[in-house]
């Protein structure tokens, strides 16, 4: 993602509404990731039960 992320993961899920390949929900999983992630550990989840 560059400068305008915002934007670019708005286009992003717009591509996947309208197509909902592979590949384009792999690219929201991996962008999402990080951020699944964190609430998981703010949550106190342990990673194990995840399958992180």
């Amino acid at each position: 993602m560059g400068t305008d992320a915002p934007a670019e993961v708005e286009i992003l899920w717009a591509k996947y509404v309208g197509h909902r390949t592979s590949e384009l929900r792999n690219e929201l999983i991996t962008l999402y990731a990080p951020l699944v992630r964190f609430v998981v550990g703010r949550l106190g989840i342990p990673p194990t039960l995840i399958g992180c």
